[in-house]
């Protein structure tokens, strides 16, 4: 069975007492983060099944922003154009986040926060339509189940607080990831659609999205940001860094896994 898509939600995620801190100077939580949780891109249909059972647990089930599907997998038209990242914990196989980065191949193929949201974009050179099409993606879709959100505060899945710091990078982790990927497929003009205060945290790790457009009602208040991610080398705060680099390894290492994988099969 693909380790990728053993997904009970309702397992409890066991994690080491004891996360080594590897001789490379890591942040402890960020030792522990890497030694306790996997990254890998869904590719297969199987893998993508996964992602979508998830988002519909975080987006139709638990936040109530999209509406119940039958089939239990939240997805839309924009999946077609999207290469999805997730995170899984490294022991139990259980997902515990994913996102996807939307794509463009020409004028018709309009991202998200152009066919929604164009109208509110105000910004004259750092909008979609400025830059060449291969260059532009989205940021869209990230989700971290209520298991991983609220319970990890609570201590009910970790033993000590240097375990409860590594479940809290998840979310900031798949950012990194998809910046990763954007920059692995010449994607550098990256735009997603936040709030204000999603914005002022990850601008306090060094992740300096720009506001390019005016605030609107979707799920509270959010706006279109940018990011030229070939920034984030220069602007990333040393932990987040040496995180991100690390994640970049872990993914190109999973593909390669799994491509080997496939020829053996």
């Amino acid at each position: 069975m693909n380790i990728h898509l053993a997904t009970g939600i309702n397992s409890p995620l066991y994690v080491p007492k004891a996360c080594p801190e590897f001789a490379l100077g890591l942040d402890p939580s960020v030792a522990c983060f890497l030694n306790s949780f996997h990254c890998f891109a869904a590719e297969s249909v199987l893998e993508k099944n996964a992602v979508y059972r998830l988002r519909h647990k975080v987006y139709c089930e638990e936040l109530n922003f999209e509406p119940i599907r039958e089939n239990g997998m939240e997805s839309d038209s924009f999946d077609t154009n999207s290469m999805h990242l997730g995170i899984e914990h490294a022991l139990s196989a259980k997902m515990v986040g994913t996102v996807r980065v939307i794509t463009s191949a020409n004028s018709q193929e309009l991202l998200p926060v152009e066919s929604n949201f164009g109208n509110t974009i105000t910004h004259a050179e750092l909008n979609p339509g400025a830059f060449q099409r291969e260059q532009i993606c989205e940021i869209s879709r990230l989700a971290v189940p209520d298991f991983v959100r609220c319970k990890l505060r609570s201590g009910d899945m970790f033993t000590d607080e240097q375990q409860a710091q590594s479940g809290s990078l998840v979310a900031i982790s798949l950012y990194l990831l998809a910046s990763v990927l954007c920059e692995q497929e010449g994607r550098f003009h990256c735009f997603v659609m936040f709030e204000h205060k999603m914005a002022r945290a990850l601008r306090k790790i060094g992740i300096h999205f720009s506001q390019v457009g005016d605030f609107t009602e979707y799920h509270g208040l959010r706006a279109v940001h940018y990011l030229d991610v070939r920034t984030l080398n220069e602007t990333l705060k040393p932990k987040y860094l040496a995180l991100r680099s690390m994640l970049a390894t872990q993914l190109d290492s999973n593909s390669l896994a799994r491509l080997g994988s496939k020829k053996i099969a």
